[in-house]
């Protein structure tokens, strides 16, 4: 029984020796269960790193600091630390010693690359120090700081320029002003004590003129709205426009009149000149006598002859029935056509070429009556359609 007893005791033992371990271990961030590796940092300022202090990855603790180690005074510290073997750092991989907070803790945060070759474990790793939060900080207070500065400057020159300001004769001076500044009060007050009854009378008044004007409140809109019914009429009159027109009109009248006043056109040489007088008059004269002549031989100038819904119209009579030879012409174009494509169905089109005109015609005869039937249905076909003299290419028929 005994032996049983300290063999159990002896287990006991251990067992709490072994949990012992793994507690210390397990608070300094050693998790005796797990395997890791481990590798050497050099840094020339470890700024306050401790061991056990964490080694991130994206924020994420793979590992801790496990030793520092320093030679001498002139050489580097050497950080030891322990990652977990799950881990692999790329060649190239950056090994920042920062803060991890405001309080100064410090934590080695490893930036990796992209390599696809890794380091062996143990080898040493060439660290960087950064300035963390407490760096940026410091940086976004120094500004703040340095304007703070400035102004208790600006501050402490105002206050002196002030002390200059407030010396004994402007301290007498404000002393003066303010004496003065009581009397005037108390002037005032004697007056507003001696007026008092008119002062009321005057208030008196103002209350009858208000009452007034609430009592012919409805007599005023009602003059208002007058007023602003007569003011749409005269806008919607139009006022305005006829004013810019008028005023448009007597500019251009004011133009025109200086024109002639200077002889820049016809109209002053007419009032003027008595040359242009006779000639209008000649001309007049001519013209009358060329109309008598027309009522008394109107044959001489045309002959009018009437053929179904149309009427002929023959230039110089006596001269175009002479060898002339008329057809319908049912296109005119500057430009060349193509007869098969713009007159399809079409036969014996004739095409001719005339001052720069090419003229398309079709049924040719000497005899205008017997073009006037195949003239109306080719009218209905080309509207465009006329009888032209081919001698002279003249239209005959409209």
């Amino acid at each position: 029984m005994k032996i049983k007893k300290s063999r159990t005791i002896g287990i006991l033992v251990i067992l709490t020796i072994l949990m012992l371990i793994w507690g210390i271990n397990f608070l300094k961030g050693h998790n005796i269960f797990y395997s890791h590796n481990y590798f050497y940092v050099k840094y020339n300022n470890i700024s306050g790193l401790k061991t056990s202090d964490p080694v991130n990855i994206n924020g994420y603790k793979i590992g801790q600091v496990s030793d520092i180690n320093l030679k001498n005074l002139s050489s580097n510290f050497i950080i030891k630390i322990d990652i977990s073997a799950d881990y692999k750092i790329p060649v190239g991989s950056k090994l920042n010693l920062t803060d991890s907070d405001l309080m100064g803790s410090k934590e080695i945060q490893i930036l990796s690359s992209k390599s696809n070759q890794y380091h062996s474990v143990g080898d040493t790793i060439d660290g960087k120090i950064t300035g963390g939060m407490i760096k940026q900080f410091t940086s976004q207070i120094e500004p703040i700081q340095k304007k703070a500065e400035n102004m208790l400057s600006n501050l402490d020159s105002s206050l002196i320029a002030v002390n200059k300001i407030l010396n004994a004769e402007t301290v007498a001076n404000l002393n003066s002003i303010i004496k003065h500044m009581n009397n005037t009060a108390a002037s005032m007050d004697r007056i507003v004590g001696q007026k008092s009854n008119e002062l009321k009378q005057i208030v008196d008044n103002s209350a009858d003129i208000s009452n007034q004007l609430n009592q012919n409140m409805n007599n005023i809109n009602d003059i208002i709205r007058n007023i602003k019914m007569i003011t749409d009429s005269l806008s919607n009159a139009g006022i305005s426009k006829m004013a810019k027109r008028t005023d448009s009109l007597l500019t251009a009248s004011n133009k025109i009149f200086d024109k002639i006043n200077n002889g820049e056109n016809n109209i002053n040489s007419l009032l003027t000149d008595n040359k242009l007088y006779t000639n209008l008059e000649n001309a007049t004269n001519n013209l009358n006598n060329i109309l008598l002549d027309f009522q008394n031989n109107p044959k001489r100038y045309f002959h009018m002859s009437l053929i179904d819904k149309g009427k002929i119209y023959i230039k110089d009579y006596n001269s175009v029935y002479t060898d002339a030879e008329f057809a319908v012409c049912i296109k005119q174009s500057k430009n060349k056509l193509d007869i098969s494509k713009d007159f399809p169905n079409e036969k014996d089109i004739k095409e001719s070429y005339q001052n720069g005109i090419y003229y398309y015609t079709k049924y040719s005869e000497k005899n205008i009556e017997k073009l006037s039937k195949a003239y109306r249905k080719l009218k209905d076909k080309y509207p465009d359609a006329e009888i032209i003299n081919l001698k002279t290419y003249e239209k005959v028929y409209e």
